[in-house]
């Protein structure tokens, strides 16, 4: 006598592989790993669950007197995204999306009231992160890269007397974040201007190559380092 052979189907959903498929003889033992792809989770086996511990990515049986077919099913990685307000405005509800995709919220201003008889901006947005990283920036609409459970702010205030509006626009617009910092802006007097800080930061797989302007600025200390004083040269 000598044993038979049997064939093994192993198969798999997109987001993973598990590749074992092939004959093997009676009895003999037989290790499939069940392997996500960065994004996706395992969630399970289907077939002939009846060999295996249909919850774990690793199984280990031996090979039965008929044929095997197994299935390995993934699927994308959910992460949470919550947003808030600090002051008077609205932004865009949060939500839960996949793993490494990218979102965009928004962030509007209330109009004049009484204690802002000019209205109100955004000041910032501020978020953490689940793996522990705290962000700025002053963006709107804020793109943001998700590969983190997030909880993000917008913070408005009320629009101070004079103040210049500078528009920051990333190009492209999945490029990086861009922060005007408000605790760093400074008024100056003789020019009846404020002086602002600026800095950028570029996401994975970019390369930050310098600011350029519509309007008259002055640059401090270059055009092209990721943290520069900007002076307007008029108020517009």
């Amino acid at each position: 006598f000598e044993k038979s052979s049997y064939q093994v189907t192993v198969t798999h959903s997109s987001g993973g592989e598990a590749n074992v498929s092939g004959t093997y003889l009676y009895d003999s033992q037989l290790s499939i790993e069940a392997i996500p792809a960065s994004g996706y989770k395992f969630d399970g086996w289907s077939g002939n669950t009846e060999l295996i511990a249909a919850t774990q990515s690793v199984v280990n049986f031996n090979i039965p007197a008929e044929n095997v077919t197994l299935h390995a099913e993934f699927s994308p990685i959910s992460l949470s995204v919550s947003t808030a307000v600090v002051g008077n405005g609205s932004v865009s509800p949060g939500g839960t999306y996949n793993m490494f995709s990218t979102i965009s919220l928004e962030a509007t201003p209330d109009g004049i009231d009484g204690a802002a008889p000019r209205g109100y901006q955004l000041e910032k947005w501020i978020w953490t992160s689940s793996s522990g990283g705290s962000f700025n920036s002053t963006d709107n609409p804020l793109n943001l890269f998700i590969d983190a459970n997030l909880s993000v702010s917008a913070v408005f205030s009320a629009i101070p007397p004079d103040l210049v509006s500078i528009d920051l626009v990333s190009s492209p617009s999945n490029g990086g974040t861009l922060f005007d910092d408000p605790e760093q802006r400074v008024w100056n007097v003789s020019a009846d201007l404020f002086e602002r800080r600026l800095s950028a930061t570029e996401n994975p797989g970019f390369s930050f190559l310098g600011c350029s302007s519509s309007a008259p600025l002055t640059f401090s200390p270059t055009w092209n380092s990721h943290s520069i004083t900007v002076t307007p040269q008029s108020e517009s």
